[in-house]
């Protein structure tokens, strides 16, 4: 199954938030990745989104116009990725030398606890997730190989709008000193049916932006986006006003 087929599949889970027009709230609404320079200094962590926001879709390099803007919000910037395993180390090779990049997993002989999987200066981290202490610890050397390689199948991807991927990455950035437990933190990106209810059902604020060259979509994405997700988030979040 596709990575976006896997998306919508998980996102049935979520039904009841995506009837309640508060899942849609938006503090903020951009134009895209550069309006981030006038907004970086209110918030103690920005949670970026990557495809049709950063750069196109499974882009293989930054876009030029936006390298600035990146590189002065870099040091309260995390990404956080819905894609495969393979396609999030692609991410790491172009993002992780800016700020972190992570996503969330669960490992078949590690039972329900999820990984957070965090790239980091080019360099993979595996650090186990206890969502109820709000502990990280790192697994990286049970987990991996010398080689990069791992050493367990991971079974399940944690994918947008699910709110545990954004309270890892929370907590992970907490437990690194980055921010506190009170800080202002924002999920920004370019869909409402991910981005922006994954940021509303984590307590912290969603910011919107327009998608950056959305006809590189796939096809059932691109549909999706236009007569799903900007319809229905469109209304949701004018009633949530």
């Amino acid at each position: 199954m596709k990575d976006h087929h896997k998306t919508a599949v998980q996102a049935l889970r979520f039904i009841r938030a995506y009837l309640r027009p508060d899942s849609y709230r938006v503090a903020r609404r951009i134009k895209d990745v550069n309006d981030l320079a006038y907004l970086f200094e209110h918030y103690g962590l920005l949670i970026l989104d990557r495809d049709c926001f950063l750069q196109e879709y499974h882009g293989k390099e930054r876009v030029e116009k936006f390298e600035g803007t990146l590189r002065l919000v870099a040091p309260k910037t995390e990404l956080v990725s819905n894609s495969s395993f393979s396609e999030f180390l692609k991410i790491g090779d172009v993002y992780s030398g800016l700020f972190p990049v992570s996503k969330l997993v669960r490992f078949l002989q590690r039972g329900d606890i999820p990984h957070l999987l965090r790239i980091r200066d080019f360099e993979l981290r595996i650090l186990s997730y206890d969502q109820e202490a709000h502990e990280i610890t790192d697994k990286t050397d049970e987990l991996k190989n010398g080689n990069g390689e791992l050493l367990d199948e991971i079974i399940y991807n944690y994918k947008k709008p699910d709110p545990l991927i954004l309270q890892a990455v929370i907590d992970m950035n907490i437990q690194e000193k980055r921010i506190v437990r009170d800080s202002r933190v924002a999920m920004v990106g370019d869909r409402y049916l991910t981005d922006i209810v994954a940021g509303n059902l984590a307590g912290v604020e969603s910011i919107i932006s327009k998608p950056y060259k959305p006809f590189s979509d796939k096809l059932g994405l691109l549909l999706t986006r236009y007569l799903l997700d900007t319809p229905i988030g469109g209304v949701m979040s004018r009633l949530a006003r």
